[in-house]
């Protein structure tokens, strides 16, 4: 069985842990079940802000006449948009993935991995390693309702509505979390008419009660917002999706958008032979350092209370000291975490956390 220093399960901001100078003989190894660089940079921040911007200058467009300037928005190229920002997505997580692997202080092995023990894991049923250190990166995904999952209809996530063939005239977006209005945003911006269901009393609900409900008022005049909404049935009439409200009321649209939040991907790696406990919601229990038992830790969507990439990165460059000075821990940096969403208008906020 081979034995290496560290192990880290995840190449999102678990690629921040592996460090540029292992010393010799402290070999790591770096697993990947997905596309190299994890959620941002293949399906979450990276392409998003990059259709937000494309959907920015859109509307800038559509309101020029509000600036005494005569313009108007002729066609829009949906293919070239979305090849444009898929390209860049591609070749930035192939060339991420080919500088990993051709370093010399690492072995990037592609497959999933599992515990077997407090300090061993299973690659893809059938490669079995050892490691002095482990860290758990494994992300998180879309999380899909019951009434969804049941229907046995096609829909999009986060994950795969980038990748769409061709406009819809229309979409239904179940939720109105950051996920929900940034896409709400960049398909209304590029003339799809959109339809959301929310079960909270506003849109963003997370957000200060005023800055959410200026925001819910402002949006509702542009897409037809559903709010207080409980789903009772989703069917297809036609070539429509129909999500039908505990009131009667039928919400259509030619695709539905899922975005009701997300998971952490903790629920296939062996956790409990490895002493690692999880929170009721799935996440990783961690201590105040990102230790999630002896030797092991765990950064990112997987353990942390904020699904923040920038958040994961700060996550990660603190493990990684941690790992390296054992002596000197540094604990996980979430007194002040600023946010953003890019939706219009686009919200910023930092604060303290008690």
């Amino acid at each position: 069985m081979e034995k290496y220093a560290l192990a880290v399960i995840g190449s999102g901001s678990g690629n921040v842990v592996v460090p540029d100078d292992v010393g010799v003989g402290d070999k790591v190894v770096l697993i990947e079940s997905g596309a190299f660089g994890g959620t941002c940079i293949n399906r979450g921040c990276i392409p998003t802000k990059m259709f937000v911007y494309t959907a920015d200058l859109a509307m800038q467009v559509r309101r020029a006449s509000q600036f005494g300037l005569a313009a108007t928005l002729e066609r829009v190229d949906w293919p070239a948009i979305r090849d444009r920002i898929i390209t860049r997505v591609d070749e930035t997580s192939h060339a991420g993935r080919k500088e990993r692997a051709e370093s010399t202080n690492c072995t990037v092995f592609e497959g999933h991995a599992r515990f077997a023990g407090p300090h061993e894991l299973v690659i893809n049923d059938n490669t079995r390693i050892e490691a002095e250190q482990i860290v758990i990166a494994t992300g998180g995904r879309p999380a899909i309702p019951p009434v969804v999952k049941n229907a046995a209809i096609e829909f999009h996530t986060s994950d795969t509505i980038l990748r769409l063939d061709a406009l819809p005239t229309s979409m239904v977006i179940l939720g109105g979390g950051y996920i929900a209005v940034e896409w709400a945003h960049v398909f209304s911006s590029f003339g799809v008419d959109i339809h959301i269901v929310e079960r909270a009393a506003t849109l963003m609900e997370a957000l200060d009660a005023e800055i959410s409900k200026r925001f819910t008022d402002q949006n509702a005049k542009r897409w037809d917002v559903h709010l207080d909404a409980m789903v009772t049935d989703v069917r297809t009439d036609g070539d429509d999706v129909v999500v039908v409200l505990e009131d009667g009321t039928r919400v259509a649209g030619e695709l539905l958008l899922v975005a009701t939040g997300r998971r952490p991907n903790t629920d296939d790696l062996g956790l409990d032979v490895a002493g690692v406990s999880l929170r009721d919601d799935g996440h990783v229990v961690v201590d105040n350092f990102g230790r999630a038992a002896p030797g092991i830790w765990a950064l990112g969507d997987c353990s942390s209370p904020f699904e923040l990439k920038h958040v994961a990165n700060a996550e990660a460059r603190t493990v990684a000291h941690n790992l390296a000075h054992p002596d000197d821990l540094r604990p996980l940096p979430h007194d002040w975490v600023p946010s953003a969403v890019f939706s219009d208008p686009q919200i910023a906020s930092v604060g303290a956390r008690f």
